[in-house]
């Protein structure tokens, strides 16, 4: 597992396409990698990509107390082939990472 970059977008947009047919969503691919490239280039965001999928968030402020920072997962999305094994905790165990890392206290 790593951070993605742009060189990941089409694979990213590709797993992002998936995700929201399975969800039963409409998916807008423009929008979709507006988000991804946002995400990758700000440093309150993230995007974790493995061979079994991606997760995304962000740390912010809280609403109550600015210096209380908290991460929000936006998506997670593991490959159907790739469910059922520990890439899927993975990817998310990574993300918990990164918040603690950003200096979030709650995910």
């Amino acid at each position: 597992m790593r951070h993605a970059t742009h060189d990941d977008l089409l694979e990213l947009v590709q797993m992002g396409r998936e995700f929201a047919e399975a969800a039963g969503e409409p998916f807008d691919r423009d929008k979709f990698a507006d988000t991804v490239e946002s995400l990758i280039d700000a440093d309150e965001g993230v995007i974790l990509i493995s061979p079994a999928g991606m997760v995304a968030g962000v740390v912010y402020g809280s609403y109550f107390h600015p210096d209380l920072k908290i991460a929000q997962e936006l998506f997670w999305w593991v490959k159907p082939d790739q469910r059922g094994n520990k890439q899927g905790v993975a990817l998310l165990d990574g993300f918990e990472a990164w918040a603690a890392a950003q200096g979030a206290s709650r995910v």
